[in-house]
């Protein structure tokens, strides 16, 4: 009788570990996601603050493309990723005269091909059109 209550004891015991497991694993592939279009977003900010001149500034519009992993339909492949990122961006007026106001949303679905919710990233920044080689010049 002890010898089966303590068989009962271990199964819920390992049982309880097992879940403990998958869960954690499930938070560590989301975890890994959301760095990756954390990642992705703070990227394309930084390529659209890269303009030269004013001319490249006011050139600056939307728009979106995607980046997955190998043999994914995306318009960027890097290595590495298990799934496809989709990221847009759009441009609306800034609070002066000067700047623009960009926000990028970087999405993606889970393992299911289902988006949920926890799948979308979305940093918002000013841009301003003075450029970046006349930020410290002295006049």
């Amino acid at each position: 009788m002890e010898v089966m209550i303590t068989l009962l004891l271990i199964t819920i015991v390992l049982i309880a570990l097992a879940k403990f497991q998958v869960m954690a694993l499930q938070d560590n592939s989301l975890a890994k996601s959301r760095t990756v279009a954390i990642n992705l977003a703070q990227s394309k900010l930084e390529t659209l603050r890269n303009f030269t001149d004013p001319a490249s500034y006011q050139a600056i519009t939307g728009g979106s493309d995607s980046v997955g992993p190998p043999g994914s339909n995306a318009t960027t492949i890097l290595t590495g990723l298990n799934t496809l990122y989709t990221c847009s961006w759009s441009v609306s007026e800034g609070t002066t005269a000067n700047d623009i106001q960009m926000e990028v949303v970087v999405s993606w679905q889970n393992k299911k091909g289902m988006g949920k919710s926890g799948t979308t990233i979305r940093l918002s920044s000013n841009i301003s059109n003075m450029s970046a080689t006349s930020t410290g010049r002295l006049f």
